[in-house]
């Protein structure tokens, strides 16, 4: 193929993306990093495959996996679903589609088929789940919401200092680094697992989440350091057993992180992703089960690897208590139109000691 039909065909692309060739701009395609060629000597490599062709043989293979692979370390990290057992937000959305809204997209299942016997086809194309994927990965981030009164401004910034005292904050981190541009979003995503759209399978989509062109408000790089992004989700990304055993309410009948066929399926589940609390409290009802309606609920109900939280929790003053409780109910999903990372801005937070009133006062950010 000569060089004019390379352009060519570089420019179908973006006109059917609908962007432009500046190296600024926020959606950016990159050639497929694989040749058509390649990709069908795969498959049919992948179709000589010698292992387990029976449910009995691959269930023993997987178990292989489990004991001397990867998972028996939990290596990989799967941020997605409470059990930690989603590796990509297109996963997710496939997932999400298929088992809560019966729509099934033509990625997974196929191109003219009818998998549910609805009557319909062809429910949703890959590019609208490109479409719902990208439009998750960029939404406004959250942010903490301080009401204009002395006291409950007071009550938040003494939360938030105890949130870590007692321990909370070993597992949910106040925040994270995000480096290597991590920011740069892409579909298809190198981790999108088999059933989703994949690397080579569609034109490269790249978008940079810290844009000024994506709806405010955006996380940013450090001025003293603009290789990393610092992520303020509340979160350690790793699985914990909070409950007190199998018949706590908090426990799972079913451990979804093993197929359905598996022996393990059916003994349940006890460990959860540690809860991302960034936007956490106007998203009731809480718990990574939804049953409970407070916020202090939640708080109480660890059990297990976190029992000294709630024990640590209980301790405290009726005024600590309720401070924890008011700093949990300031980190929010932003109101709609809000321009800043902080509600109501322009104002300094957090707040610092006085020494000299002895009472808390604005810190300069």
């Amino acid at each position: 193929m000569n060089n004019e039909q390379n352009n060519e065909e570089k420019n179908e692309q973006n006109e059917a993306l609908n962007i432009d060739n500046d190296p600024s701009t926020v959606v950016q395609p990159r050639k497929k990093t694989m040749s058509e060629a390649a990709l069908a000597a795969n498959r049919a490599n992948a179709k000589k495959c010698t292992g387990p062709k029976t449910r009995e043989g691959k269930f023993k293979s997987c178990l292989n996996a489990l004991k001397h692979g990867l998972y028996s370390h939990n290596f990989i990290i799967r941020p997605w679903h409470q059990a930690g057992n989603v590796i990509s937000l297109r996963e997710f959305t496939n997932n999400s589609f298929h088992q809560h809204h019966g729509i099934q997209s033509t990625e997974r299942f196929g191109l003219d088929t009818d998998p549910d016997g609805d009557g319909i086809k062809n429910e949703l194309t890959r590019a609208d789940v490109t479409a719902v994927t990208v439009w998750q990965a960029t939404l406004q981030a959250p942010g903490p919401v301080i009401p204009r009164d002395p006291e409950i401004e007071k009550a938040v910034w003494n939360g938030e200092q105890l949130f870590e005292r007692i321990g909370c904050a070993s597992c949910h981190i106040p925040r994270l680094p995000l480096d290597r541009r991590g920011w740069i979003y892409e579909e298809p995503s190198p981790y999108n697992p088999s059933t989703n759209l994949r690397k080579g399978d569609a034109p490269d989509l790249r978008v940079d989440l810290t844009s000024d062109r994506l709806p405010a408000p955006r996380l940013k790089p450090e001025l003293a350091n603009p290789a990393v992004v610092w992520v303020p989700a509340y979160t350690d990304f790793q699985l914990h057993d909070i409950t007190t055993g199998p018949e706590d309410i908090s426990a799972e009948p079913l451990d979804m992180n093993f197929g359905t066929w598996a022996v393990n399926f059916g003994k349940g589940n006890r460990k959860f992703l540690t809860k991302r609390l960034w936007g956490a409290a106007n998203e009731p009802p809480y718990f990574h089960h939804g049953l409970f309606t407070t916020l202090r609920e939640s708080v109480l109900a660890h059990s297990g690897e976190a029992l000294a939280t709630p024990q640590a929790f209980q301790a405290l003053s009726e005024y600590d208590r309720n401070s924890v409780i008011e700093f949990l109910k300031s980190l929010q999903v932003l109101p709609p139109g809000t321009k800043s990372l902080v509600v109501d801005q322009p104002r300094p937070w957090p707040l610092a000691p006085d020494a000299n009133r002895g009472v808390e006062t604005p810190r300069s950010n």
